[in-house]
Parts: C-alpha cells; structure tokens; sequence
C-alpha cells in the first residue's frame, strides 16, 4: 500500500494523519509518523530532540507501515466529520453544563441573600421592642451591593450562556450543510466510480471483441496453413514420384545404351574379316571414340542415380515429410544404412548425449520450460560438414553444404571446429557453474542458451549468458542502468562517490560492480553491503566472471595518453583484487571446491601475468583462509588479559546419571552461553538474506539458523519441564527462583537470546498459571524478572532492549528473533528490482541488520568450555511437548 503524506487513514480504530515517511535514528527501517485527531499521541513530533514533523502536543506517534488502515471514500468523509462534530458537541455540551451549573448557583445564593433580607425588614418593621441595632443601614446596605453584584455576575452568565447557545445553533447549522455537502461528494463520487466501472466494461467488451476477431484471424490462418501444407506434401509426393519414374527411364536408357554396345561390338566383328586393311586404322580409330563416350555418359548416368538416391536418403534422414510408402519403411531403411556405413551409426551415437542434453531453464524451472534441444539443426549440421571435411571427404561436405545452406568457408574459418567448443562445455561440472541462487530464481530468462565467445584470452574461454551485457560495452551512467538520490547527490556537489551506500538506489550487475571496484575512491561500507547481499543477485561463480571482466582492462585506444590509461588500469586492478580479498577472508566457508579452483586459475592465468607481485597475494591470502577453514591454523581472536576461572563442576561431572541440573546456576549459564554463542557465531548472509530458514524446501541453505531456533525452543521447554517436576508448590518455587537467578546471569552475560527463552517459558501457558508456586517466591525475585521482563519487552518494537543492544558492546549473544523479523520486513516490504534495476536500498538495510548480527560474531567469552556439559547440549535437551506440560500443569495446580 503506497502512503501520501497528509492522507488520511485509520491507526487502531482512531483517524489520523500522515505527516511523515522514512527511516529515524531510533530504530531501523521505515516508520510512519501520524497526528492522532484526539491527545492520544506520545510527542509532538520530535524524538530525541530530532523533529520528524509538526503536531499538537501528545498527538504524534510512529508506527510501522502495516499498522495503517486506508479508508474507503465514504468513510473519508463521513466518518471524519461525525468524529469531528461529536468532538465539538461534547466539548460545547460541558462548556453549557458547567455554565448552567454556575447560574444555578448564583441564581441559589441570590435567593438566599434575597431571604435574608426579607426576613430582616420585616423583623425591623414588626418588632416593637428597642431596636438592638442603632444603624440598621449598615447591614442592609452591604446586602444589597451584594444582591446586586450577584444579579449582574448572574446577568453576564445568562448572556455567555445565551452566546453560547447561539454558538452550538449555528455549529449545528454548519454540520447539517456539511453532511449535505459530504453525501453530495459521496455520491458524485460514486457516480463516478459507477462511470469509470462502465468504461472498464466496455474497455473490456471491445477487447474482448477484439480478440475474438484476432482468434478468428489466427483460426483461418491456421487453416491456410495446413491446407498449404498438404498441397507442399502433394507437391513433394509428385515430386518424389517423377524422380523415381525419371530414374527408371534412367536405367532403361542405360540398359540400351549398354546393348547397342554389345551389339555394335558384334556388327564391327564381322566386317572385320571383309575389311581387313583398308578401314582397320579407321573404324578402331572410330570405335575408340564412341566407347569412350559411351564410357562417360554411362559414369555420368550412374552418378545421376546415386545423387537422387542420395538426396532422398538424406532427406529421410533429416525428417523431411515423404509420402506415406515411404515412411512406413523409413525404419528398415535406416536400419540397412546404419549396417552398411557404420561410421554414421557411431556418429550418431556419440551425438545423441549431447542432443537429448536439457536445457538450464529446464534444469532450474522445470514445471515451466519445454525441453528444446540443446543443439540446434543448423549446430548438428555444422557439426557433420565439418567432420566430413576434416576427414578428406569434400565431395560430401560440398554437397551436404548445398543441401542445407550452411556456409562451408564460413566454418572452414574457424580457429577450431564447433565440436571442440562442445567437449569444452561438456566437461564443465553444471551442478557448481550454473548453480541457482539462493532464492532459486534463474536471473536471465526461462530458456538459457549457451553462445561461443570467439575472442580467446589468457584465461581460456568464457561463458557468454544471453542477455548479459560485457561489462567493458556497459553505457555511462543513465536511468536505464543506475539510479541516484538526487537529494543527497546535490548536497554531495554532485558526486555520487563520496557515498556510494546512500546513493545508489537501484542498478543493473555490470554498474554494481563497476562502483565496486571504482577506480577513483574506495567506499568500503558500500564493498561490504555488497558482499553481504549479493547473493539476492546472482551467484558466486557469476560474480567472479563479472569481476574477471572487470580486471581485463581494454587496451589503450590511440586518442588516450598512455600513463592516464596506465594508473587507470592499475587503480581498477587494484580495487578488484582488494574486493576479492575481503570475499576470500569473510566469506571463504561458502566457496564451492570448483570456485575455489577457478579463483587459483585466475591468480595464475590472468592476475600473474599483468602483476606478479598481486598474484602472489591473493594466492597467499587464499592459502591462509583455506588453512584456517581446514582447522590447520587458528583464526586470531582477542586475547584476555586475566586467564577464565576454572569451571564450578559437581562432583558427579563423570558419572553416567550426571544432569544440566547438577549444575549451579553460574556454570549452567557459562557452559549455555559457550554453545549457543558457537552456533551463533556459525550464522553467515547466505542464510538470512532470503529468509531461507522461513522456507521449507530451503532449510539446507540455513542450517545455523533453525540450530540456534531449535535450542531455544528447548530451552524453554526444558525450563518448563524442571518447573513442572517437583511436587510440592514450594519445590516448583525453588526451580522458579533458580531460573529467575539464571536468567539474571544470562542478561549480566550479555547473552540476550538466552535470557529471553527463560521469559517465554515463564509466560508459557503451563507455567504462567501456577499461581500457588509463584505466591512462594518472593518479591525479591520478582522484582528481578519485572526489570528483565521490561528491558526485553516487546512493546514498541523492542526499543527498551534495541537501545541496550546498540550500547552493549562484544562478546554478547542478541536475541535472534528480533533481526529475523526485520529481515523479513525488509524483503517482503520492498521490490527486489525497480524499474527492472536491482533494488539496492533494500539491499543497504539488509546489509545493516546482518552487520548488527555480525557484530556480536568476532569476539569470545573468556570462559572454559566442559566437554561432558557441552555434549548433553548437543543432544536434544529433556522436555515434554506442550500437551504434555500443560497436562502436568493441570495436575499439579487443578483448576479452581
């Protein structure tokens, strides 16, 4: 849902507006700032000091997008109003009370004091005794200023009263004509929906109408078609017809030619014993004449026949249509040429792996793509003139050259011929080059065809993707291939290098990789986002081909200076390689043994010989890195400057029935703290970046991630357990307050996933009920978990415990579930391309969340690990499934 600032919407049941969109200093991600129409706020705005935006004191809150509501168009209107007047009503309607309550008062007193002088004149008039007062004035006179003071405070109310009557008479006015004005809009609005409903209608209608006439189009060509296609068939079946008719006379003609021979033959016999001298010179002369023509048109007729047979064969054999007596025996036919030319049967065979061979596309998607060969027609024909013409067979490759169209000089150019390009790809192990990335999305199209790049290199061959644009042909910089924050841009003077993080937006592979490794500064914030992300973009064995292009400078042009073009060349190089190295150390462990070996050939192949000296760098980094991977070399850690504290084991550490809870509380939460931080520690970018631990068929991809879930999850249902076993409410106490004590070790630790596992399981339904038990622990220790409780308190988006965590500093162990629900807001809440560019300021608050995370992976607690108790926390812990403790729960405290 896209939001306006200044729309209105709803938040909790309460109207609001929008005043402000974007990230804060307070937490990350996107928060949303709204004025509130009722004092139901938290600020004005202002954060910290910060102003977000302008609002009435305790109207201003932030919350998450998902949290607003849009209103539909009624609602915007009449809904806001109704509120709006029933706020001024009752405001008004207390002003009137608290105004009439006063007047009654007055009106009251006024009365009374009106009494009581009454009462008086007439005690003076009536009273025949001595008069006990001598000034009788002196009492009345201050009653009657005062009576009087009453009656004008009494008039003035009555007239704010009446002010504010005519008030409240003329809101009410103003509300009737803007509720008119409100069902008005409404119903324009509405009829303007009705309106643009009917244009969608007939939008639709003439659509539809349309693409009935171009079905109709499409059904009469298609009939068209398929009757030219069989007028071309009976056309080709005449065809056939008159060739074979025409080779009969052939061979008829042939079988004449051949008997006037032996007649002839026959004739000049007999004459020769007439004319024995005169015409001897002469007729052997003739005849030698005649056999030899006889000779030549009989080689030239033979010639003829085999040619026809040999084009209908062959026609035959490339599945050409033939008439029906043909194809019936097409089978017996291929049979007898196999057995007569065995050379074409072994071809045929050593060609049938790799044309039955599927496609990528079908390898990555298979319920979508259609298995084409992978060898075209023209590719096998290729392939056969050219096995023909390397074996000294011309006539063939001639003649099949004809027959198919290909350009036989074209393919005679070739420095190789095809069939050597495809033993090359053939060799090629398809799992690792072309494995998918790890959201499982082929990045180039459903059908991925293989091309032969012709310009050889130092490093072999390459691998050309359709669709994959060399990096060295990429345009300059144009929103069709990267995208800025203007803003930020201009307040960096134009110059997007200065900040390459914040200001890229969005951008295709080729100018990712060119920022990267840009040759005039180095942003490393921005090299280290990248590494942690580029996953969600294409896969290692892409990303190194992708930086291999970018090594491979272009040779110097004649317009450029050589020593510009030079420290160009270096610089680039330069920044490659100091990419590659920070990928190696970092990210080594997700090496796939063939990438590791492409990488080798690049450091020798390509990187030695433009510079030796950096070639044999990275070849030493690469060394080192898989030395520590093997576990032959140990990776630098910090060094403590006390020595650990010999671990507190019981005395039972080595007996078979030896327990977690023989344990005290500090060594429980020592050795708790040594296991859970390993497998934290193990958690790479590969397995958060694409939520692979929320997605079934991807759990392999994030192995360390559902580890760390799954120990917690048994944590806290141990933690429950060992609550449930004691029968007595005092004993199930006693467990309640260790716990409490552990989790108070945890927090002390650091070790923050911990301490929250022991809350869920406090708050766990079986546990959370046992009111008996907790009435036996003391307050003391309650204290404790209510100050746990709210340092880890999920309210307003765990800020308490992101604000501890933003000031704790390593070694610590954050609770995962936090990060792994901003991972997943991030993602599902942002597109992963714009404009068909990559997404990258999604990607730049990934790569916060996974440098939080990271954070917390270089240090080590100075604690000494015990064998025996880490091994029970490498095996499934002692706990009973939620039924089951709910049940015990039940049993030991029943309902009441």
């Amino acid at each position: 849902m896209e939001i306006q600032i200044g729309g209105k919407y709803k938040f909790s049941q309460e109207f609001c507006t929008v005043k402000f969109e974007g990230e804060t200093h307070f937490a990350p991600g996107l928060w949303v700032g709204i004025e509130l129409f009722e004092p139901n706020g938290k600020s004005d705005g202002t954060i910290d000091g910060i102003k977000y935006f302008d609002c009435k004191p305790k109207h201003g809150i932030f919350i998450r997008k998902s949290q607003l509501k849009p209103l539909s168009s009624e609602e915007n209107y009449q809904n806001i109003y109704s509120h709006l007047i029933d706020t001024i009503y009752s405001r008004k309607r207390n002003i009137i009370h608290h105004h009439s309550f006063i007047s009654e008062k007055l009106s009251s007193d006024l009365n009374m004091k009106k009494n009581k002088l009454e009462t008086l004149e007439s005690y003076l008039k009536d009273s025949t005794s001595v008069n006990p007062l001598e000034n009788p004035e002196e009492i009345i006179e201050p009653l009657e200023k005062e009576i009087e003071s009453l009656t004008k405070i009494l008039e003035k109310k009555t007239n704010s009263t009446k002010k504010y009557q005519e008030e409240i008479d003329k809101l009410s006015k103003d509300v009737e004509s803007k509720k008119q004005n409100v069902q008005v809009q409404s119903d324009i609005g509405l009829k303007n929906q009705i309106d643009d409903l009917n244009q969608e209608l007939t939008t639709e209608k003439n659509r539809q109408a349309n693409l009935q006439q171009e079905s109709e189009k499409l059904q009469n060509e298609i009939i068209s078609m398929q009757e030219k296609i069989l007028k071309e068939n009976e056309s080709l079946k005449r065809r056939i017809e008159r060739r074979e008719r025409k080779i009969k006379r052939l061979e008829r003609s042939q079988h004449r030619i051949l008997r006037s021979f032996a007649n002839f033959d026959g004739v000049y016999e007999k004459n020769q014993e007439k004319d024995k001298e005169e015409q001897d010179n002469k007729e052997r002369q003739q005849l030698q004449e005649i056999k030899e023509k006889l000779k030549k048109k009989n080689k030239s007729l033979t010639e003829l026949l085999e040619q026809e047979k040999t084009k209908n064969e062959y026609k035959v054999e490339l599945g050409e249509v033939l008439p029906v007596e043909d194809q019936t025996n097409r089978a017996l036919w291929i049979a007898k040429l196999f057995k007569k030319h065995t050379k074409i049967l072994e071809l045929r065979e050593r060609l049938n792996k790799i044309i039955k061979k599927f496609t990528f596309a079908r390898f990555c998607q298979n319920s979508k793509t259609e298995v084409p060969d992978v060898l075209s027609k023209d590719i096998v024909d290729s392939l056969i003139i050219q096995y023909f013409h390397f074996t000294k067979k011309e006539e063939i490759a001639n003649f099949l050259s004809e027959e198919t169209g290909v350009d036989l000089q074209k393919e005679l150019a070739q420095e190789e011929t095809k069939l050597v390009e495809l033993l090359r790809l053939g060799i090629l192990d398809m799992e690792h080059l072309w494995d998918s990335v790890i959201d499982e999305k082929a990045r180039f199209g459903e059908n991925v065809d293989l091309e032969f790049n012709r310009n050889r290199d130092k490093f072999g061959f390459e691998l050309l993707i359709e669709g994959d644009t060399y990096i060295w042909d990429e345009p300059e910089d144009n929103p069709s291939n990267i995208r800025y924050n203007q803003e930020l841009v201009e307040k960096l003077n134009g110059d997007p290098s200065k900040n390459f993080l914040n200001t890229i937006q969005a951008a295709n592979i080729n100018k990712l990789l060119e920022k990267l490794t840009y040759e005039k500064s180095t942003d490393m914030q921005f090299i280290e986002a990248f590494l942690s992300t580029y996953q969600t973009i294409i896969t290692p064995e892409f990303f190194l081909y992708k930086l291999i292009q970018r090594f491979r400078v272009p040779k110097m042009t004649e317009t450029e200076d050589f020593q510009e073009w030079n420290t160009k060349r270096i610089n680039i190089q330069t920044k490659v390689a100091e990419v590659i190295r920070l990928w190696i150390e970092k990210y080594l462990d997700e090496f796939e043994p063939k990438l590791i070996s492409h990488l080798e050939t690049f450091f020798d192949r390509v990187v030695g010989l433009e510079n030796p000296k950096l070639s044999k760098k990275l070849k030493s980094i690469l060394k080192v890195q898989k030395l520590i991977q093997s576990g032959v070399v140990a990776r630098k850690r910090k060094v403590f400057q006390e020595p650990p504290e010999d671990p507190k084991v019981p005395k039972n550490i080595f007996a078979r029935d030896f327990q977690l809870s023989d344990l005290s509380e500090e060594e429980f939460a020592k050795q708790t703290t040594i296991f859970i931080s390993q497998i934290y520690k193990k958690i790479s970018p590969t397995e958060l970046v694409t939520q692979a631990w929320s997605k079934e068929r991807l759990h392999s991809k994030a192995p360390n991630v559902l580890l760390l879930i799954k120990k917690f999850n048994e944590i806290v249902g141990y933690i429950s357990t060992q609550i449930l076993i004691p029968k007595k409410a005092k004993q199930r106490a006693k467990q309640m307050i260790r716990f409490i004590k552990i989790a108070e070790l945890f927090f002390n630790m650091k070790n923050f996933d911990c301490t929250m596992a022991i809350m869920a399981a406090f708050i766990n339904s079986s546990i959370s009920r046992l009111t008996s038990t907790k009435d036996e622990v003391s307050e003391k220790y309650w204290k404790i978990f209510q100050n746990l409780d709210q340092a880890l308190s999920s309210d307003n988006g765990y800020r308490e415990y992101r604000s501890l965590l933003k000031r704790t500093e390593p070694p610590g162990i954050p609770y995962l579930g936090v990060f792994l629900t901003e991972i997943t807001a991030i993602s599902d809440g942002s597109e992963n391309k714009i404009d068909g560019l990559f997404n990258f300021s999604m990607r730049k608050l990934l790569a916060n969340t996974i440098n939080e995370i990271q954070k917390f992976q270089q240090a080590d607690y100075n604690f000494i690990a015990v064998d025996q108790v880490q091994n029970l926390f490498a095996k499934p812990l002692p706990l009973k499934d939620s039924n089951a403790l709910y049940k015990k729960s039940l049993k030991r405290e029943p309902r009441k």
